[in-house]
């Protein structure tokens, strides 16, 4: 009876901990969407700014903040890609190292 209570208790615990991390991996993909999100709108927005500027003088720069723009949000776009997949992968091996500790307590 003492062994299936503890054993009882170690489940409920690892479900707690993966819960728990579950979570949190949710929370830190949700605000890293949110700061990607943010800073793409922050360089669109500055971007069209400066067109609006440019407009006005000239095709050749203009041509140039295009460029310049959709590079910048390429490596934006790249850096947040990679920022969520090791974000994804941190979560995973956590997952895996809690399954694993818990597979061997029990």
């Amino acid at each position: 009876a003492r062994c299936s209570l503890q054993a009882d208790i170690l489940s409920v615990r690892c479900s707690l901990q993966a819960g728990i991390l579950s979570a949190r991996c949710s929370l830190q993909a949700d605000i890293l969407s949110v700061r990607c999100s943010l800073q793409a709108g922050i360089l669109s927005a500055r971007c069209s700014l400066q067109a609006g500027i440019l407009s006005a003088r000239g095709s050749l720069q203009a041509g140039i903040l295009s460029a310049r723009c959709s590079l910048q949000a390429g490596i934006l776009s790249a850096r947040c890609s990679l920022q969520a997949g090791i974000l994804s992968a941190r979560c995973s091996l956590q997952a895996g190292i809690l399954s694993a500790r818990c597979s061997l307590q029990a």
